[in-house]
């Protein structure tokens, strides 16, 4: 191999350790890099790198700290939000809560390490100007220009701010008084999207509408449930009147036992010498009228009433069967109000079931006082009818 030869294979070899060299710097470098990326930086050390974010924390502190305690309680909250923030309700309250959580001393530091943690300091310019500035677009350019990010929020916070002035140029006191208003509360309680604000008002109207609606099912629902307690006292005053058509039966079995027993204590003679003049009595009534006209009186009188009675005992046992179909009605009804859905239903007054029910009892009960009181007047008439024409009318056994 030739000098000349040699000479270039040492140079390439030469050419190569450096390009070796080269990107193993390189990789040393990007490795480097991302090592101290991943550092973490903590509250306190980016006191000294965001030392003018700190004075303007340290700053709105000052500013809410009323007693100059070193730390703001809840009473100083609420007064700094109505008299500077002009902020009242529920708003306050959310704000309020949200700011101090469970800790009700707020220090510096401890406003310093929430705003440290907040994503709102990681804002970027655009996010700054859509976040509190979008109502003020003469300032976007300005905003992007100076690259104002989320870092710069609490020294906007900050009253008779200088920063308005000689960095953004704002002239108009309305404008720096707005925007150091909405960095405030940024800052302060943290960035809230308009777009829940409607959300959370939707909500509220749909939960008070639910209330309403669990409001008037219950009044319904319990309107339902006296409903049907009213028809099951009628329905007892019904059973009460179905064991009254008893007594009075009974009392008229009585009375017709009583009579047979007096017929049956009269002495054997005494129902002879009876048995002949009764003979003698219908010989001579027979003898004076004409025709047989008082004896074909006897079952003809004995099968209108047969047929008075049966009548009677027929609306009887009609109005009984219409109370127990009443009765089972009722117990349904009572059954569906204690499911979900028949008990919507009845307090929506989707059903008139129980309408249908108290009309139809009311009816049923006028119809049994008037049986009740039928059913005497022709038992007694015709006891007196019996007393008059002095031969038994009713059947044996005292049926009707």
């Amino acid at each position: 191999m030739s000098l000349t030869g040699n000479f270039y294979a040492e140079e390439n070899t030469q050419v190569a350790y450096l390009l070796l060299f080269y990107f193993s710097f390189t990789v040393t470098i990007r490795s480097v890099v991302l090592v101290f990326t991943d550092v973490v930086v903590t509250a306190e050390e980016e006191k000294v790198r965001d030392s003018l974010g700190y004075m303007a924390i340290a700053e709105i502190h000052r500013e809410m700290d009323d007693d100059h305690s070193g730390s703001i309680d809840r009473k100083e909250t609420t007064g700094f939000m109505t008299e500077d923030m002009h902020m009242r309700g529920s708003d306050r309250l959310r704000r309020e809560n949200a700011f101090h959580g469970n800790d009700d001393a707020i220090t510096v530091d401890d406003l310093w390490e929430a705003w440290f943690e907040s994503d709102e300091r990681s804002w970027t310019s655009e996010q700054v100007f859509l976040g509190f500035l979008v109502n003020l677009p003469m300032y976007a350019e300005k905003i992007v220009q100076l690259k104002i990010d989320g870092r710069f929020l609490p020294r906007l916070a900050v009253h008779n701010s200088t920063f308005m002035t000689n960095e953004l140029g704002i002239k108009s006191s309305v404008h720096r008084q707005k925007l150091r208003l909405n960095a405030l509360d940024v800052v302060l309680f943290g960035h809230r999207d308009p777009s829940s604000k409607g959300k959370d008002i939707a909500l509220a109207l749909l939960l008070l509408l639910l209330t309403s609606v669990l409001i008037l099912y219950a009044k319904q629902r319990h309107r339902a449930r006296l409903q049907v307690t009213e028809l099951s006292q009628r329905l007892k005053e019904l059973k009460n009147m179905e064991n009254e058509f008893d007594d009075v039966q009974k009392k008229w079995n009585e009375e017709r036992s009583r009579r047979s027993t007096i017929d049956a204590g009269v002495s054997q003679t005494e129902v002879n010498n009876l048995r002949v003049q009764l003979e003698a009595a219908e010989r001579r009534l027979e003898e004076n009228c004409i025709g047989s006209t008082p004896l074909a009186l006897q079952p003809l009188l004995r099968k209108t009433c047969e047929i008075e009675m049966a009548f009677l005992e027929k609306q009887k046992q009609e109005c009984v069967k219409e109370m127990h179909e009443a009765i089972e009605l009722v117990d349904r009804l009572q059954k569906k109000t204690s499911s979900v859905l028949s008990s919507l239903k009845l307090a929506t007054g989707a059903s008139s079931s129980s309408d249908q029910v108290d009309s139809k009892i009311f009816a049923l009960k006028n119809r049994m006082d008037k049986i009740q009181v039928l059913t005497r007047e022709t038992q007694d008439r015709w006891l007196q009818i019996e007393s008059l024409c002095g031969f038994p009318v009713f059947n044996v056994e005292g049926r009707f």
